[in-house]
């Protein structure tokens, strides 16, 4: 695998300079189709898929940064995944995918349904977690973790060599602005379970300390509605505006089987 990104350490919570652009201010209440009253210009969505199962989530280890493909089960729920967007019809503007190979195998197949190049960004990959990789899941303890009851406990716990809950905000909020300022229609992140965490505590008005760290299932999209606006640029930041935006995960009739999901026990925390 090539060189890990390095994320730089942020003092205070929430994390300086990372809320949203006011262009990219979450929209409350309302289907993506559905703007809120008053509301005069169109919505487009952000859609975060986290990978298919991989060989290590079948197995219970903890993955980080470390490079398993899919399992079988994994290339099912992408390809269901793939069918699940094509049916939805995002107006895409582009499939973006982290550069692990779980990640890429997810994201082929979404970009073969929708007739889009998948581009790559390092910095979408799960956060790194040094020392605990391709140990057991149930060892990675709140201590090193900083997660705890489906909550983060301690923004700034890692296990060595790894990063922080703190540090992958960063990183992965940089990184979703970086793209979505790039793009003015929707936009589809394949990516993994802590990024997703992340972003949606983001969009959310959430900083790093104290956030909801929620189960995320392999292959199930979920979306969050966004306004339609001219591509800016990230450094023209300066804004507040931090409602919350309406989650929309694919209708229950639409997500893979429960016999295709991995164990809770395997899904629960960092990917593993």
């Amino acid at each position: 695998m090539g060189s890990r990104p390095t994320a730089t350490m942020s003092g205070s919570s929430p994390v300086s300079g990372l809320s949203p652009l006011s262009a990219l201010s979450p929209v409350s209440g309302g289907a993506a189709a559905d703007p809120p009253a008053g509301a005069g210009a169109p919505l487009r969505r952000l859609w975060l898929v986290r990978h298919g199962e991989s060989e290590w989530n079948a197995g219970g280890l903890v993955q980080g940064q470390q490079d398993p493909g899919l399992s079988d089960l994994g290339r099912e729920q992408a390809a269901h995944c793939a069918g699940e967007l094509a049916r939805a019809r995002p107006a895409s503007t582009a499939v973006w995918s982290s550069d692990l190979r779980r990640a890429l195998e997810t994201a082929a197949p979404i970009g073969r349904a929708l007739a889009l190049g998948v581009k790559v960004d390092p910095g979408l990959r799960e956060r790194s977690l040094g020392v605990a990789e391709g140990t057991s899941s149930l060892s990675l303890r709140p201590e090193c973790s900083g997660v705890a009851g489906g909550m983060v406990v301690d923004a700034d716990a890692a296990p060595a060599g790894g990063e922080s809950v703190r540090q992958l905000y960063e990183r992965a909020v940089r990184c979703a602005l970086r793209i979505l300022s790039g793009h003015s229609g929707d936009v589809v992140l394949v990516c993994h379970g802590g990024v997703i965490r992340i972003l949606l505590a983001w969009l959310d008005g959430v900083g790093p300390d104290g956030m909801a760290w929620p189960e995320v299932e392999n292959g199930v999209p979920v979306v969050r509605s966004l306004p339609a606006v001219e591509a800016v640029r990230p450094e023209e930041d300066p804004t507040t505006s931090q409602r919350a935006p309406t989650s929309q995960r694919a209708p229950t009739s639409q997500r893979a089987p429960t016999s295709q999901r991995a164990p809770t026990s395997q899904r629960a925390t960092e990917d593993a």
